[in-house]
């Protein structure tokens, strides 16, 4: 979930610091919060065309999950 990196491509209205979770019914299964600049989601959002997070101090949350 980018928020602060749209905000600098122009879209307006962008979560400051969104925080991610992913659930299988009332269980958290994965949560992101600050994505860190994490090698293995840069080369997913390469490999399907995703614009790159600049800033990998960034506040987008973010989660590489297979399901």
């Amino acid at each position: 979930m980018t928020g602060p990196s749209l905000g600098a491509l122009g879209v307006a209205g962008t979560l400051t610091d969104p925080k991610l979770e992913l659930y299988s019914g009332d269980k958290v299964i994965a949560a992101n919060d600050n994505w860190g600049g994490d090698a293995q989601l840069t080369a997913a959002g390469t490999a399907v065309g995703a614009f790159a997070i600049a800033n990998s101090g960034s506040k987008d949350a973010m989660l590489l999950v297979t399901l």
